[in-house]
């Protein structure tokens, strides 16, 4: 959204999430476009998930970064979305729903719990609850 209007030209809306940093020294985060800098407000989350890379037990972000998923991190929200730790656990990400999709394929159950193939290996996923935090 932009000032109360929701942003729907699509490449405008990719290059505004793309455009999303924290700016260290001022404490804010920011939208970078060319020589445009802006602060803006995130009300909940300013970084999304768009994609996971099994073989590499990577996520990627609406930024345009990459980054190892942080198994230990996983937690469901009250809609029933994943979100997870990024930026070195300092933010929090949530999973658009392709992201989620994509994650989703390459969990199975396994021992009266579920596995995730991250990397070529198999890694426990923390059970979560719906209400946020760990079961």
């Amino acid at each position: 959204m932009h000032e109360g209007v929701v942003v729907s030209h699509a490449r405008l809306q990719r290059a505004l999430l793309r455009g999303v940093c924290f700016a260290e020294e001022e404490g804010v985060f920011i939208v970078q476009l060319g020589r445009f800098r802006g602060q803006i407000e995130v009300e909940d989350i300013p970084f999304w998930v768009v994609a996971y890379d099994p073989d590499e037990g990577a996520i990627d972000l609406t930024d345009g970064s990459s980054e190892p998923l942080r198994t230990e991190s996983l937690r469901i929200d009250p809609d029933e979305v994943f979100r997870v730790d990024v930026k070195e656990g300092r933010f929090q990400a949530r999973f658009t729903h392709t992201g989620q999709a994509h994650l989703l394929e390459h969990v199975e159950p396994r021992n009266g719990g579920w596995v995730l193939s991250v990397g070529g290996r198999w890694v426990p996923v923390p059970k979560v609850s719906s209400a946020g935090g760990r079961a």
